[in-house]
This record gives structure tokens, sequence and C-alpha cells, in this order.
């Protein structure tokens, strides 16, 4: 997976390797998830734009723009897309980013 991203994505950066994914740990790290979000310990139903919602008002600087919210056929969350400029700041995600249709999404606890 390491290497698909890094030729995927990391390549054209500019940056070694090394950078590249030190720059991507930065990224993670400067992304807060809610309490109420991290790790359920029980099924959680929100709808994308609530979901979106909790994520920036953790997060200082960001809008609800910025995080887009993927989910399967099945509207089980597919993951959270959170969009940045290349010197991190936060930006407003474009439609490449995708966005669930779904009314709600259904979280699974985790074990």
């Amino acid at each position: 997976m390491i290497q698909h991203e890094w030729k995927a994505h990391g390549s054209c950066t500019g940056l070694p390797a090394a950078d590249y994914f030190a720059l991507l740990r930065k990224a993670r790290d400067s992304v807060k998830i809610p309490n109420d979000l991290n790790q359920p310990d029980h099924q959680k139903q929100l709808s994308p734009a609530d979901l979106a919602s909790k994520l920036a008002a953790a997060n200082s600087g960001f809008s609800a723009e910025d995080f887009r919210i993927s989910c399967y056929p099945s509207k089980e969350l597919q993951e959270i897309r959170i969009c940045l400029n290349k010197d991190l700041s936060p930006r407003t995600c474009g439609s490449s980013a995708g966005q669930c249709q779904a009314g709600s999404v259904t979280m699974r606890p985790v074990r």
C-alpha cells in the first residue's frame, strides 16, 4: 500500500519519499477526531452533513466543506476525506473528492 501511495501521490511532489511520508503523518496528526466519533462502542447513524460539521467543530480553522464523507451503497461509512492545501491548511473540497448522497451513514462500532 505504501508503494502505491508513493507512486500515485508522492512521486510528483518533488519530495524524497521519507519527507513525503513525514508530511502525511503531520497532516494526519493535525486533524482531531471528536471523542464521540473516535472508536465508537456502538453503532451510530449520522447524516454526512452532521458528520462533517462535528469534524469541523473539533478542528479550529476548518469548515464542514473541508471534509467529504464517502459511503458504500449500503450507506455504511467508507471514509472521511480531508481537503488540504500543499501547506496543510484546510481548503474546500472539490467535486473530485466525492460525496456520499445518502441521507444518513452508519458508523459501525470498533471491536
